[in-house]
């Protein structure tokens, strides 16, 4: 089978087409599919219910313009144990799909991604961990997330994570898929966005992780 993730390493217009792939609503997930058209591939929501899921990725995706303007964001990568194949030019490829929690890079105690940790955690934060706290611990922890399907504005369905917790003690996660590697370690990688009124990201440019979550409308 055709190795995915060599297939995502690829540089330029030949990688946009293979693997095009944007979500921007908080808790957006999809299987990864690749095909040489790029913007028309197929687009197929996680299943629903509850399911042991790992950590692979937290991804730094920098400035991202909002309803609410520029907003720093982080996208959480879960793989949940489920996997699909595709026939992609005569070869049939096998795909996991992976769990994407789109989210503001925010601590602030009204934050989508405090809430959402804590829960994961299974305990609030502590007072120097509100002052800084490194997201890559949660690399590889595991958790117990229920998954359901909702339509988005643009009328697709959409697979959401509905709730995290910690995983049971009689329930074992599934490994990182063979191959995997994180969006920062794949050849091409960019790196986070900058703001729209800078030239570059500037990596001293605070993360919000103080000031409330301005995705919500409350």
């Amino acid at each position: 089978m055709t190795d995915l993730f060599a297939a995502l390493a690829l540089r330029g217009t030949e990688a946009r087409q293979l693997a095009a792939l944007e979500l921007d609503t908080i808790g957006g997930t999809v299987g990864i599919y690749v095909s040489e058209g790029g913007s028309g591939s197929t687009w197929e929501p996680h299943p629903e219910g509850q399911y042991p899921a790992t950590c692979v990725d937290v991804v730094d995706r920098g400035w991202v313009q909002t309803d609410f303007g520029p907003k720093y964001k982080l996208r959480i990568v879960f793989f949940c144990g489920e996997w699909t194949e595709r026939e992609i030019e005569g070869e049939t490829v096998k795909l996991p799909q992976l769990v994407f929690y789109n989210c503001t890079a925010s601590l602030h105690e009204k934050a989508n991604l405090r809430g959402f940790l804590e829960s994961w955690r299974g305990k609030v934060f502590t007072g120097d961990e509100l002052g800084r706290f490194d997201m890559e611990k949660m690399l590889g922890a595991p958790a117990f997330i229920q998954i359901v399907h909702n339509q988005g504005r643009d009328g697709k369905v959409w697979a959401n994570i509905k709730s995290i917790m910690r995983i049971p003690a009689n329930m074992e996660a599934p490994g990182v898929p063979d191959g995997f590697q994180r969006a920062c370690e794949r050849e091409g990688w960019e790196g986070p966005a900058p703001h729209p009124d800078l030239t570059t990201a500037d990596p001293h440019e605070p993360r919000s992780y103080s000031q409330p979550d301005d995705d919500l409308p409350f």
